[in-house]
């Protein structure tokens, strides 16, 4: 429902750019703290997917993720896939208000879902903590 917490065991996907990510040679290894700066339309917290939402395995959640996120990829854009609870304890490790997932469905995307606040990701340390929470194996191409 609106507004409602994500479950913490669950996942949510935020697309990236290339210039989010950290390459060695054309593969995409890591995410740099970039992709967590809120972009100019993310005044109420950072547009993510949520995967669980689908019901179904990793991989056909990640076929839904694609089909709902609304972005025409290019060859070098990724989905960082982030467990809610290690949103959650970067947050509170580097932030007083701390960071949360709660679900925002939309009409395109039933599985929209925001990590909030955005005000706190000013903070480079908190963005460096977030992305360091991403491993290769969480970054999925479109």
């Amino acid at each position: 429902m609106q507004g409602d917490a994500s479950p913490a065991t669950d996942h949510v996907a935020r697309h990236c750019r290339k210039n989010d990510l950290h390459w060695t040679g054309t593969i995409a290894d890591g995410v740099l703290e970039c992709a967590f700066l809120p972009r100019r339309n993310e005044d109420d917290g950072l547009s993510a997917t949520w995967l669980e939402f689908f019901k179904g395995t990793r991989q056909q959640n990640m076929a839904e993720v694609r089909k709902h996120i609304g972005l025409t990829p290019t060859a070098s854009n990724r989905l960082a896939v982030l467990n809610v609870r290690k949103i959650e304890s970067a947050g509170k490790a580097h932030s007083a208000a701390g960071l949360r997932v709660t679900e925002e469905p939309d009409p395109t995307n039933p599985a929209h879902a925001l990590i909030k606040e955005a005000a706190t990701l000013a903070d480079l340390t908190l963005r460096e903590a977030l992305a360091a929470t991403v491993q290769p194996s969480d970054i999925e191409t479109y």
